[in-house]
């Protein structure tokens, strides 16, 4: 008996039958249930973390942008856009929050608020600056039209002033008084004087000459006075020796009329 005992294998052992408790829960007593708990459980859904917060990422971002927003208050440009992100970062991270799928509310609320004032400081600042700059660029584009016709005056003075040093050595006899314009019409005291051959002499010192309405004033064989503007902008005008200023309002035709007469 004892040498059945030894040549037995220990897989020819009896196991016992499962059996169904009252509440129709099976159990195997060939293998009891582990007292210690499973570590792993499913659900059907996505998990919550394991430390129960909620991400807040949006909100995070917003408050980040938001804050660069006011750092960078100073540089044009550049917080506008970042208020901008910080708005939009912030209004996403409060609809999440607000539908339980994200935290950071707080953080979102903060980074919108200080978008909004960044984007409406930076607006102002905007308007601001162009209600300063603006006229100022305008001040500065018509000085800088002013000195351009009062230089092209002097040109035409000193072209004028050339040609009648020239005529004079070449004998030809030069007016006590004249006015010569581009306005062959508008001239005054050119009887005797050969003004068209004057003008095309002139060209040879200006060539652009034939681009602007001018009057030149001879008195006693010497240029008095020169005037001129571009042809079709008789608004700016410009003379030499007595220069036009920004503030003077006059037109080609009142600088002519005041020094025809």
């Amino acid at each position: 008996m004892d040498e059945m005992n030894q040549n037995q294998s220990p897989y020819d052992r009896d196991f016992a039958e499962p059996y169904t408790s009252q509440d129709n829960t099976t159990f195997d007593p060939n293998y009891p249930e582990s007292s210690e708990p499973s570590s792993y459980s499913y659900d059907a859904g996505y998990a919550a973390p394991a430390d129960g917060k909620k991400p807040a990422g949006f909100g995070i971002a917003a408050l980040i942008f938001g804050i660069l927003s006011i750092l960078l208050i100073c540089i044009p440009i550049v917080p506008i856009i970042t208020a901008i992100i910080s708005i939009i970062l912030g209004a996403v991270g409060m609809k999440k929050a607000s539908e339980g799928t994200a935290g950071g509310k707080g953080m979102a609320i903060a980074g919108l608020i200080m978008g909004i004032l960044c984007e409406i400081g930076g607006l102002v600042s905007a308007l601001l600056g162009g209600a300063i700059l603006i006229p100022s660029m305008m001040g500065y584009t018509k000085k800088s039209m002013q000195s351009s016709i009062n230089s092209t005056a002097k040109t035409i003075y000193d072209s004028a002033s050339t040609v009648l040093v020239e005529m004079d050595s070449e004998g030809i006899t030069l007016p006590d008084y004249a006015v010569v314009c581009s306005d062959s019409n508008a001239e005054y005291g050119t009887t005797s004087f050969d003004a068209d051959n004057f003008k095309e002499r002139m060209q040879l010192y200006f060539s652009d000459l034939p681009n602007y309405e001018y009057y030149i004033v001879i008195t006693d064989g010497y240029v008095e006075e020169a005037g001129c503007c571009e042809q079709g902008k008789d608004n700016v005008v410009g003379r030499y020796p007595d220069l036009i200023t920004t503030d003077n309002d006059e037109s080609f035709y009142d600088i002519y009329s005041d020094a025809l007469y």
